[in-house]
C-alpha cells in the first residue's frame, strides 16, 4: 500500500509528537516529584507570577522568565502539582520543537522522508533519554 505525498506529510509530524505525548504519560508517575536545583527557583518564581505577585524577585539575571511564566499559565490552567505542571508544559515545548523542526525541513527544501524523519526522532530520543525524564535537565 503506497502512502499519499499529503499523508506522509501529516503523519511525519503527528507520529513523533503522538510518541512524545505516549511516552511522557507513561514516565509521568516514576518522575513527577524529582527536580534539580533549578527547578525550585523556577517553581519558586512561577507561584509567585500565579498569585499574581510581579514584585522584586520575579524577574532576575539569572533565570529567565518565560518557562516560570509559561509554568505558571499551565498550572492555573488546571494542571495542579509543580512536577506535573512542569513536565506538561516540558513536553508542549518538545511537540513544538517537532513542528519546528519540520518548518525548518520545508524551508530549506530538505523535505525528503529519510532525513525528516532523522531529525525528529533524533530529537526525541534526546529530549526523551534524559537522566531523570526532562523536567528542567532538557531546558535550562
Amino acid at each position: 500500500m503506497k502512502i499519499s505525498y499529503k499523508l506522509q506529510n501529516i503523519l511525519v509530524v503527528l507520529v513523533p509528537i503522538i510518541v512524545l505525548i505516549i511516552t511522557g504519560l507513561i514516565l509521568l508517575p516514576a518522575y513527577k516529584y524529582q527536580f534539580n536545583p533549578d527547578a525550585t527557583s523556577y517553581i519558586s518564581i512561577a507561584e509567585k507570577y500565579a498569585r499574581g505577585d510581579f514584585s522584586q524577585g520575579t524577574v532576575n539575571g539569572y533565570w529567565g522568565p518565560i518557562f516560570s511564566i509559561l509554568l505558571a499559565i499551565v498550572y492555573k490552567l488546571g494542571i495542579h502539582g509543580w512536577g506535573v505542571a512542569g513536565k506538561v508544559l516540558e513536553t508542549l515545548i518538545a511537540g513544538f520543537i517537532i513542528i519546528i523542526i519540520d518548518f525548518i525541513c520545508r524551508e530549506f527544501k530538505r523535505f525528503d522522508f529519510s532525513f525528516c524523519f532523522c531529525c525528529r526522532w533524533g530529537f526525541f530520543a534526546s529530549f526523551a533519554g534524559e537522566k531523570n525524564f526532562l523536567f528542567f535537565r532538557g531546558f535550562s
